[in-house]
């Protein structure tokens, strides 16, 4: 399947950079919007996890679950995530 002509799903949750500086679901989807402008990328739907980290231990995160079983299905020809994420 070519997936070249696909929109690209954002994902944002909350995020702590390496100084210890947290950033926001907004900061991070504002960050992966301008980052898919720049590419001139098509946009898909915003995919958010506020209140959820990505660290072992953390609660699940349910919309990072539906997204990539949108991806398997080919809805979305990749995923942007903010590039502060741990």
């Amino acid at each position: 399947m070519d997936v070249s002509e696909l929109p690209i799903a954002t994902y944002d949750r909350v995020s702590v950079d390496r100084s210890g500086r947290s950033a926001s679901c907004d900061e991070q989807h504002r960050d992966n919007v301008d980052c898919l402008r720049e590419l001139g990328l098509g946009r898909g739907a915003r995919y958010s996890d506020p209140g959820r980290r990505a660290s072992p231990g953390s609660p699940s995160r349910p919309q990072w679950d539906r997204l990539t079983q949108a991806a398997r299905a080919g809805l979305w020809g990749g995923i942007c995530v903010s590039p502060d994420s741990e």
